[in-house]
This record gives C-alpha cells, sequence and structure tokens, in this order.
C-alpha cells in the first residue's frame, strides 16, 4: 500500500491556495489511490464539485478561515484523523501551521 498523503486545503480562500487546490483535485488526486485533500465545506463544494474520489476529501466541518477554530482544528482534531487513515506525509500549502507536525514521524 502507497504512502498516504493529506494534503490541508482550509485555507482554500487564500492567494495561491485555490490554483494549488484545484490543480491537486484535477490532476493528481483523481489519479492516485494515496492523496487525500482536507478542506472546509465551502471549498468541498466550491473547489472540488466533479472529484472523481469524493470519498478522499475530508471535510472539516469548521470554516477555514477562522483562525481561532482552524487552530484547534489542526492542533487537536487532525492529529486524531491522521493517525486513524495512517498518514504518512502532511503538507500545508503556501502557510505555516504554527505548530509542531501534527504527528510525529509525519
Amino acid at each position: 500500500m502507497a504512502e498516504r498523503v493529506f494534503i490541508d486545503l482550509l485555507r482554500w480562500g487564500v492567494g495561491g491556495t485555490q490554483t494549488y487546490a484545484r490543480t491537486v483535485a484535477n490532476r493528481l488526486h483523481a489519479r492516485h489511490e494515496n492523496i487525500w485533500l482536507v478542506c472546509d465545506e465551502p471549498g468541498r463544494l466550491a473547489l472540488f464539485p466533479g472529484v472523481d474520489r469524493p470519498e478522499r476529501v475530508v471535510c472539516a466541518g469548521i470554516d477555514g478561515r477562522d483562525l481561532l477554530r482552524r487552530y484547534w482544528y489542526q492542533r487537536h482534531t487532525l492529529p486524531k484523523l491522521l493517525r486513524e487513515l495512517g498518514a504518512a506525509t502532511y503538507f500545508v500549502p503556501g502557510e505555516s501551521t504554527g505548530f509542531p507536525t501534527p504527528l510525529p514521524g509525519i
């Protein structure tokens, strides 16, 4: 089984992240079993309406523009999710998360 790569697109509405998200969704996510996307509900609806594998789009259930909620999600909820789904790589395009890697070894 290939290593699972999680790409955090919670800040999809900021700068070049939209372009990056669309590229990932259209090119990588549709072709590779190991690419998972993490985004908020508005981002999922806006960026991925035609994604071939919607089961690999993880909806955070928060508004990614809300800094406090995003921080809480990335700090407390996301590590559990990454552990459960067997993540090997966690990538946040164009952003520093403001805390260490969600799980040791990623």
